[in-house]
């Protein structure tokens, strides 16, 4: 044939000029893509709430009738349920286990009620973080963090209803004594009757309870928290946490690294 090769096909200086011109314009695109899908994205509901930063606790008491009362809250948070309110998350496991109590709940959770739970949890604590490095009131502290009181707190601070729709919490304990408490709930600037669900998951962790800062000054000052409001299509916010952010809340307690958590998904 009278034909030559290049006639066939491009030669191959023009194949090495196309792959070029491609590894330059392929990122160009998505990065078009990716502007045009932020753009249709809704606008942000909320006035006075950012998508993300930071949070002051409120006091962490670890005494006194502010303390009985966050006992109690935190008895009616563990109780058994269909629905249970306090997760855990290891660095040696993987998905969030719930955390129940075993002691039987009056419907009013009396003083002696509450007692008893937190002696089962602080004595179940203990026995999770290596030996030798809880800090004092380490267990009342954890207590005081999962309780309401903050999430009116912040509410109140950040202009938001006091709504937040299956309220949960992850108890997240690493491998080297540190100890956070995640507060994840559906947020919404515009509350309705009987709302379950929202298209924004907001996500609430707090600084390391153990530390010895923690134990000197959350009493008095409360502890730092960061925050993130993430948009969601979930409906189910336990199956959110223990299938969408299983690996996120594991890498937290291997690496103690948090960015996966409090990233925007």
């Amino acid at each position: 044939s009278s034909c030559s090769s290049g006639s066939r096909g491009l030669p191959f200086r023009d194949m090495a000029s196309l792959s070029a011109l491609l590894y330059a314009v392929v990122p160009v695109i998505l990065a078009i893509l990716a502007a045009l899908c932020r753009r249709r994205q809704p606008a942000w509901p909320f006035k006075a709430l950012k998508p993300s930063g930071k949070h002051r606790s409120a006091k962490m008491p670890v005494d006194g009738d502010s303390f009985e009362e966050r006992k109690r809250d935190f008895a009616r948070i563990v109780a058994r349920s269909k629905t249970p309110g306090l997760y855990v998350v290891t660095s040696g496991g993987g998905s969030p286990l719930s955390w129940t109590s075993s002691k039987a709940s009056d419907g009013t959770v009396s003083k002696e009620a509450a007692d008893a739970v937190f002696t089962e949890f602080a004595a179940w604590l203990e026995k999770q973080v290596p030996k030798g490095t809880a800090t004092v009131d380490l267990a009342k502290r954890v207590v005081a963090a999962v309780a309401v009181n903050d999430t009116i707190t912040f509410a109140m601070q950040h202009s938001l209803p006091p709504m937040f729709p299956q309220s949960k919490f992850v108890l997240v304990l690493s491998g080297t004594g540190r100890v956070r408490v995640l507060w994840a709930a559906f947020a919404t600037h515009d509350p309705k009757p009987n709302m379950t669900s929202t298209p924004f998951i907001l996500k609430l962790v707090t600084d390391d309870l153990n530390s010895e800062q923690a134990a000197e000054r959350a009493s008095e000052d409360g502890v730092e928290m960061d925050y993130v409001v993430v948009r969601t299509t979930a409906e189910d916010l336990a199956v959110y946490l223990k299938e969408q952010q299983a690996a996120a809340l594991s890498r937290a307690a291997v690496e103690d690294i948090w960015d996966d958590v409090l990233g925007e998904s």
